[in-house]
């Protein structure tokens, strides 16, 4: 989304030319014609009347010494020498509050605090008291009151590689920003599966279930085709077990208590002879008082990242850690680089001042960061950060890290990049001077906050989403496009990059009616993030349940009380067209390539009257996509939901050369207590669905406990043996063929 900051800072990137008078040289020689004429002293003292500094050297040495903005600074002056302090987005004259300009660096930090703090001002929330503005992520500490009149060190002419603001040093990245991501030894083998060469041949075992194939997630349960790590983040343990072809042995149980990662947001990866748990330390909230009640608001969340040398497996060895603030979102590993995102809230108390850095700026191992590694979206109105990391496994060093003022919402990664969203409503006025035009929600807010009848100009209401474009070379992020476009994004899955473009499935309310019934939207965006194609007003009244992208098709699934199951032609990015719609009993949650022309569908079953009849596995034709049908199907109507059905989509197993399809699912006796299977099924095209496994493990759950808890389980193949891996019970393994039990270990 083009504007004017863009464009200024892609002219100081040399991405347009500048004209002469422009260019360093020319403007160092104008301001010392001006500084010799005396011209600097009459705008000195301009600005020293209108903004009562009487530090007139100061405002010398921050023209001479900061390069961006002595650029912005000769652009006003040869406009005219009184607009030098007019503000801008290099060189403001203040903020809401009438703070003094500020320099490029700190530039950032100060557009995050005018953004929080005017979000904080529209909310109310800044007008009520709070237990903790932050946490100091070397000690785990709420931190203290820092004195209203300490300043924050900024040296524009300083050669040194750190500044210090607020007390905490805030370093240059010390880590090559070109390190290479080294390729994987294994090769994909295309359906979550990866063959490796073994002592006795080649081996071959799963991997996790991935949204893009070549870029690795964390789970509770991993293997490298010889051990199965399995977290156990209820206990704190990590338990490791050999494979030992079908008769697991039980290596090593490893308590990470000290780590105090909560289980319920644990994963981890296996690199090499490293192993990296990723999850929250503590709960992260705390009380705040709003319109005089005690609610709890995510405040102090900290991500930790520990890493363990599994060398030697009988005895994994604590080596490193790392920490970023806010609450554990999602991470991924591509080659040897680990990005992890974490959530940041940030409140600003009324009073609070905006040298106050370390108050509203995220920290990564105890240092906020630097100003340039922060990111702010004028779009955006909100007081959370997405703070991400690019850790080198083999280094163990961050490559970059980068806190973005936003992004809360869906993130898609990419094999070079990602994608963030954040969500924002908007409104059409119905009366006043601005009856029919649409109102963001910060004028909305600005409207009620400044004394204005603001409801007067509340009519129909609609989300918008925010999508922002990332790029990732060798671990550095790199902010690039963004757009808005109608409605929100259900999942990951709903939004791909393909052949240089982004297609998305949204659902929402219509922009153009004050008629209250949802909607689904195909957009498509080209590489600069400007929308090319678009189909709009799909499925009236209905709601997306899942979407895949396939090459040139999409499909995607509404659902009302039957399953419109639709296929959309993309290989014109400019002309996306639907080109067929199934209608079926019920939905799926999520679908899967089966491969030989074949789409997998897991889900629900329903009646006319939407009441739940069974979990439901669909098996579709879409060898041609304009007349996709179901050929098959199996309702299970002991169980009512899946893992699918919670959001997990790394519970799930589907490789089509090895005829696995397997999950957990979920059922209740007559008592209402719960219980769950791990089911395993296979397809034939001729025999259709056949359940080869329903195994339970002392699955029982009671009213009291965590129902999450049964679910901790995850099924994967080793060779010609399947295992079930359970974070509490242990590991079973069965027969590939018939699924007979062979063991079952604790």
């Amino acid at each position: 989304m083009k504007n004017i900051d863009y464009e200024f800072r892609r002219g100081l990137k040399g991405e347009v030319e500048v004209p002469d008078k422009l260019k360093p040289e020319n403007i160092e020689k104008m301001l010392n014609e001006k500084q010799a004429s005396g011209e600097m002293d009459k705008i000195a003292k301009q600005i020293k009347d209108d903004n009562k500094d009487d530090s007139k050297g100061k405002i010398l040495s921050f023209v001479k010494s900061t390069k961006g903005v002595a650029v912005a600074a000769c652009l006003c002056l040869i406009i005219g020498g009184s607009a030098f302090y007019v503000h801008s987005r290099l060189a403001a004259d203040g903020d809401m509050d009438g703070n003094k300009p500020y320099s490029a660096e700190v530039e950032n930090y100060y557009k995050a605090y005018d953004s929080i703090r005017r979000y904080g001002r529209n909310s109310g929330w800044y007008e009520n008291s709070y237990d903790s503005w932050g946490v100091d992520l070397k000690g785990d500490a709420s931190i203290g009151a820092i004195p209203e009149d300490e300043a924050i060190a900024v040296a524009p002419e300083s050669n040194t590689s750190a500044d210090t603001v607020d007390g905490a040093s805030i370093q240059s990245n010390s880590a090559d920003a070109n390190l290479a991501q080294s390729d994987s030894a294994s090769y994909s083998g295309g359906d979550g599966s990866v063959a490796i060469a073994g002592e006795n041949g080649v081996d071959e075992y799963s991997e996790t279930n991935v949204r893009t194939e070549g870029v690795d997630e964390g789970d509770i349960v991993k293997t490298d085709g010889k051990y199965i790590y399995v977290c156990d983040g209820n206990e704190s343990k990590l338990k490791i077990y050999e494979a030992n072809d079908g008769k697991p042995i039980h290596i090593s149980t490893t308590d990470f208590s000290d780590c105090k990662l909560d289980y319920y947001n644990i994963e981890m990866y296996i690199n090499g002879n490293n192993l990296i748990l990723i999850g929250n330390k503590g709960n992260g909230y705390t009380s705040r008082v709003y319109e005089d009640v005690y609610t709890p608001y995510e405040t102090n969340s900290l991500t930790k990242i520990e890493m363990f040398d599994i060398t030697d497996k009988s005895d994994p060895c604590l080596k490193g850690q790392h920490k970023q603030a806010g609450y554990y979102s999602t991470s991924r590993m591509i080659g040897d680089v680990l990005y992890t995102f974490s959530v940041k809230d940030v409140y600003i108390p009324k009073d609070g001042k905006r040298k106050q850095v370390s108050k509203y700026i995220p920290k990564v191992d105890g240092d906020c960061v630097e100003n340039e590694e922060v990111i702010v979206d004028d779009t955006v109105s909100t007081s959370c950060y997405t703070v991400v990391t690019g850790l080198h496994l083999g280094t163990e060093e961050f490559v970059d890290k980068k806190a973005i003022l936003g992004g809360d919402g869906t993130c898609y990664v990419t094999n070079n990049g990602f994608y963030l969203t954040d969500y924002e409503w908007f409104y059409i006025a119905t009366q006043g001077k601005k009856k029919g035009d649409i109102i963001t929600q910060n004028e909305y807010l600005d409207m009620t906050n400044s004394g204005n009848e603001a409801y007067m100009y509340y009519g129909n209401s609609f989300m918008r989403t925010n999508i922002r474009k990332y790029g990732l070379e060798g671990g550095v992020i790199t902010e690039l496009e963004s757009n808005i476009i109608s409605g929100s994004i259900l999942n990951d899955y709903c939004i791909d990059e393909y052949n240089g473009y982004l297609r998305v499935v949204t659902n929402g309310w219509p922009e153009d009616s004050n008629e209250y019934r949802s909607v689904t939207n195909v957009f498509v965006l080209d590489s600069k993030m400007e929308v090319v194609g678009t189909i709009t007003d799909i499925a009236k009244g209905e709601e997306v349940k899942s979407a895949r992208f396939m090459g040139d098709v999409g499909y995607f699934v509404t659902y009302l009380n039957t399953d419109p199951l639709f296929s959309v032609d993309l290989s014109n990015p400019t002309n996306p067209k639907i080109i067929g719609k199934l209608k079926i009993p019920g939905f799926s949650e999520y679908m899967h390539p089966y491969g030989d022309g074949l789409m997998l569908g897991v889900g629900i079953e329903t009646d006319e009257d939407s009441n739940v009849l069974g979990i439901k596995f669909s098996m579709f034709d879409v060898s041609d996509p304009s007349n996709v049908t179901e050929v098959d199907k199996i309702v299970l109507n002991k169980y009512e939901s899946t893992s699918i059905s919670w959001g997990d989509t790394n519970s799930i197993i589907v490789d089509p050369e090895k005829n696995i399809i397997g999950l957990t699912a979920i059922y209740r006796d007559g008592d209402y207590n719960e219980y769950c299977d791990y089911l395993v099924l296979s397809y034939d095209k001729g025999r259709g669905f056949e359940k080869k496994l329903a195994y339970d493990r002392d699955s029982f759950v009671s009213e009291f406990e965590d129902f999450t808890n049964i679910m901790r389980q995850r099924g994967l193949y080793i060779n010609d043996y399947f295992y079930i891996a359970n974070a509490e019970k242990g590991v079973s393994s069965f027969t590939m063929g018939d699924f007979e039990l062979v063991s079952e270990i604790e």
